[in-house]
C-alpha cells in the first residue's frame, strides 16, 4: 500500500514538472532558463547540459 502512495506523489510531481515544461515552450521561453531565447538555442535542441545562452 505504501508503495502505491510513493509511485502516485512521484507520478503527480513529474506530472506537474512536465506541464510547467510544456507551458513554457508554447509561449516561447527557453526550456534552459536563458534570457532572451527564442526555444532554438542548443540547450532546447536536446542538449540540456549545454551552457546557458548558446543560441
Amino acid at each position: 500500500m505504501t508503495d502505491i502512495i510513493v509511485v502516485t506523489v512521484l507520478a503527480i510531481a513529474v506530472f506537474f514538472i512536465v506541464r510547467s515544461q510544456l507551458h513554457r515552450l508554447r509561449n516561447g521561453q527557453c526550456c534552459g532558463g536563458c534570457g532572451g531565447c527564442t526555444g532554438s538555442c542548443t540547450g532546447c535542441q536536446g542538449g540540456m547540459d549545454a551552457p546557458e545562452g548558446n543560441e
